[in-house]
C-alpha cells in the first residue's frame, strides 16, 4: 500500500517520431518510505514531497539544479522559529497523510518560490504554518485557533492567497480563505457543509487522551465528554468506544455528525487511535503490521478500562461502535472479550477475512498482506481473526446494519453473523437497506440507522445496566 512504500520518480520528457510525448530519462529521486504530494516549486528549480524516511511524514525539497536533499520541517531540518511555538516544532508531527484516495493536498508553494504554506498534525490536531527556505525561518500562522481540522490546501499563485477546508469537533467543515498568508486573522467563510444552527458550547469538544496499553505501550485516542446546554447528571456516563474505519486510519479534531449526535444525548465517546493508525509516526503505524484484530481489540479494551479507572465512564455501560474495518473491530472485540462490553454496533462491518481477500476492490486487493498475512500460508491466521469462525462466542447484544449494495464488504458478511445470533437467540437487530452501498448516503437512512441505534442501547444498556 502506498504508505507502506513507494518510490518516486524523476521523467524527462521529449516529443517522439509519432509526435506523441515519450521518455527520454526516469530518475529515482526517493525510496524505501511513504511518499506523497510530489510537487514542483512555480519557477521549476525545486522538487518537493512528503516523506516519513526520518520516523514522522516531514516534507523535503530536492534542488534540481544542485541535486541537493533537505528537510524543510522538523528538527532535522535545522530551520530556526518563533519562541513561542519552539517546544511544538521540535516534536513528532506529521506533514502528509496516507495516500488512501488521489488528490490529497497538504501544502501548497507560494508564487516567489521561496516559501511553502503547509499543514501539520499533531495527534489529530491541525494548524498551518509557513516556511522560508531562504532564511531557514518556520512561523505558525496565527488566527486559526478555532479550528482544529484542516485539509486541501490550495495557494493562489496571482495573488499568495491562501483555501483549504477547516473545521473542529464543534465547527461543521467551512472552506475558507485568507487573503495574507502571513496571518489569518480575516480568514473568509465561502461555504458551509451543513447549517450551523447548534451552538458551539452545546457540543462535545475533542480532549486528546493517551494511556498505557495492556503489554505497556503507548496508545492515542480522542474523548468526547457528555455535553448539554439544558441537562445535566451528577452519574457517569455510558460510554461508546468508537472503532475508526482503514484500518490504517486516524481519528482527528474534526467535526463528526455521529459523534456529536450520542454525545449530546449523554454519552462519552472515544476515539480510539489504537496501535497501527496513521499520524503518530512510522513506528507505531507499523505496529499493525500482523496484528488486525489483535492490537486494535486490545487497545480499544484499555482505552475504556482507562477512563473507567479514571472516574470517567460507567463500567456497566460500555458500547463498542465501528464501520467497516471498525466493524471488524467490534465483532472481533465480542468475541474476544464477551462481557466486557454491554453492546456491540456495527456498521457493515468485515466478519470474514477471507471474503474479504477474495471480493474486496482492486486497490486494497492485498491490504491484508501485511495487517494479517499471504494467502495461503497464513490461512490459520486468516480463520483465527474471522469472527465468523468463533461467532459462537458472540453472548453479548448486538445490532447489525448493511447496504444491500455493498461492494466492499458484501453483504454475505453480515448475513453468516446474523443466522448464528438468530439461532442461538442472542439479543440483536439486523437492518439491511436498500440501494446503499460501503457507507450510507441516503438522509432517510442514515436518520433511521441513528435512531435505531439509540433505541436499542436504551433498551440493552441504559435500562438493563
Amino acid at each position: 500500500m502506498p504508505w507502506d512504500h513507494t518510490a518516486l520518480h524523476l521523467l524527462t520528457l521529449e516529443k517522439g517520431s509519432d509526435g506523441f510525448p515519450t521518455v527520454a530519462e526516469n530518475r529515482l529521486i526517493a525510496t524505501d518510505a511513504s511518499i506523497y504530494q510530489p510537487e514542483f516549486s512555480p519557477d521549476g528549480r525545486y522538487l518537493t514531497y512528503s516523506s516519513d524516511t526520518s520516523g514522522f511524514r516531514q516534507l523535503y525539497l530536492h534542488d534540481l539544479q544542485t541535486d541537493e536533499v533537505r528537510a524543510i520541517t522538523g528538527a532535522e531540518s535545522g530551520f530556526e522559529t518563533e519562541i513561542a511555538y519552539r517546544d511544538q516544532f521540535d516534536v513528532g508531527a506529521e506533514h502528509g497523510k496516507p495516500a488512501w484516495v488521489q488528490g490529497g493536498r497538504v501544502y501548497g508553494w507560494q508564487n516567489d518560490s521561496r516559501h511553502v504554506m503547509f499543514i501539520r498534525n499533531q495527534e489529530g490536531f491541525y494548524d498551518l504554518w509557513r516556511v522560508d527556505i531562504e532564511q531557514g525561518m518556520t512561523t505558525r500562522i496565527d488566527g486559526l485557533d478555532d479550528y482544529t481540522f484542516l485539509d486541501q490546501l490550495a495557494v493562489n499563485q496571482q495573488n499568495g492567497a491562501v483555501a483549504m477546508i477547516a473545521s473542529s469537533s464543534q465547527i461543521p467543515a467551512r472552506i475558507i480563505s485568507l487573503d495574507k498568508a502571513k496571518e489569518a486573522k480575516n480568514a473568509r467563510v465561502h461555504a458551509r457543509a451543513m447549517d450551523e444552527y447548534v451552538p458551539f458550547d452545546a457540543l462535545a469538544d475533542a480532549e486528546p487522551l493517551r494511556w498505557r496499553g495492556e503489554d505497556g505501550d503507548l496508545v492515542y485516542g480522542l474523548y468526547f465528554s457528555p455535553a448539554s446546554t439544558r441537562y445535566q447528571s451528577d452519574g457517569k456516563p455510558p460510554l461508546i468506544v468508537y472503532i475508526h474505519v482503514g484500518p490504517t486510519a486516524q481519528a482527528s479534531a474534526e467535526y463528526d455528525k455521529r459523534t456529536q449526535y450520542f454525545a449530546t444525548r449523554g454519552y462519552g465517546v472515544l476515539h480510539v487511535n489504537y496501535r497501527g493508525s496513521t499520524g503518530y509516526g512510522r513506528v507505531y503505524q507499523d505496529k499493525l503490521r500482523g496484528q488486525w484484530g489483535v492490537a486494535d481489540v486490545e487497545d480499544a479494551a484499555s482505552g475504556a478500562q482507562y477512563l473507567v479507572d479514571q472516574g470517567r465512564v460507567d463500567s456497566e455501560k460500555l458500547i463498542i461502535l465501528g464501520s467497516s474495518a471498525g466493524g471488524f473491530t467490534v465483532f472481533q472485540s465480542l468475541v474476544a472479550k464477551p462481557g466486557f462490553y454491554r453492546a456491540g454496533v456495527s456498521l457493515y462491518g468485515v466478519s470474514n477475512q477471507f471474503l474479504l481477500a477474495q471480493d474486496t476492490h482492486k486497490f486494497e486487493a492485498h491490504y491484508n498482506d501485511t495487517l494479517i498475512g499471504t494467502l495461503p500460508e497464513d490461512a490459520s491466521l486468516y480463520r483465527d481473526r474471522s469472527p465468523v469462525f468463533h461467532v459462537d462466542k458472540i453472548t453479548d447484544p448486538v445490532i447489525i446494519f448493511q447496504g444491500e449494495d455493498d461492494t466492499v464488504v458484501p453483504k454475505n458478511q453480515a448475513d453468516s453473523i446474523v443466522s448464528s445470533l438468530r439461532a442461538r437467540g442472542v439479543t440483536h437487530e439486523y437492518h439491511v437497506y436498500e440501494g446503499e452501498g460501503h457507507s450510507f448516503r441516503k438522509p432517510e437512512t442514515i436518520a433511521h440507522c441513528h435512531g435505531a441505534i439509540l433505541d436499542f442501547l436504551t433498551q440493552v444498556v441504559i435500562y438493563e445496566g
